[in-house]
């Protein structure tokens, strides 16, 4: 296979759908099918730099799962691959400067991430949510939200610096 992004866009495209009608004979919905959905609109992403409508697919690939009441309780489930999608959206609607839909995106995996950390003590998802928060606030020219937000993320490096410091010492 291609690198990510690079030949025809239908060539994995046709892969993946492959995988996802085999996956669909399942009598089941899920991890399998939610990480195929990921690596899918995945590819459509990195094809978008060259072909906007590879974006929209995958748009539609994602919110098409996130908004079916079965397939939406079970990515429910698995909340690191619901900030995945949620992170993916946001990315494509950047893309597309739709920046209303890619910040409201981004404000759920913000969430999702906040949620996460509570649960695993994990910050990459935080941050990550946080940065991409902040460029989509500026690129609106909400200069406080972004600088609100941006305080929030630099006060997360700090803890984290914090806590790696501790621990550096305790050893």
């Amino acid at each position: 296979m291609l690198p990510n992004g690079h030949g025809p866009t239908h060539k994995k495209a046709t892969r993946f759908q492959s995988l996802l009608d085999q996956l669909h004979t399942l009598p089941v919905y899920d991890l399998r099918h939610i990480d195929t959905v990921c690596c899918f609109a995945s590819h459509y992403r990195h094809h978008g730099k060259r072909d906007p409508s590879a974006l929209h697919s995958g748009i539609s690939l994602l919110e098409g799962v996130l908004q079916d009441p079965v397939k939406g309780q079970v990515v429910a489930k698995y909340p690191d691959q619901e900030f995945n999608m949620c992170s993916l959206l946001a990315n494509m609607n950047e893309q597309l400067k739709q920046w209303a839909l890619a910040e409201g995106w981004m404000r759920r995996g913000l969430e999702l991430a906040r949620r996460g950390r509570e649960r695993t003590g994990q910050d990459g998802d935080l941050f990550e949510a946080l940065n991409g928060l902040e460029v989509i606030l500026h690129a609106q020219g909400k200069v406080e939200e972004a600088d609100a937000v941006m305080e929030e993320r630099r006060r997360l490096v700090k803890e984290a610096l914090e806590g790696v410091g501790e621990k550096e010492d305790s050893v």
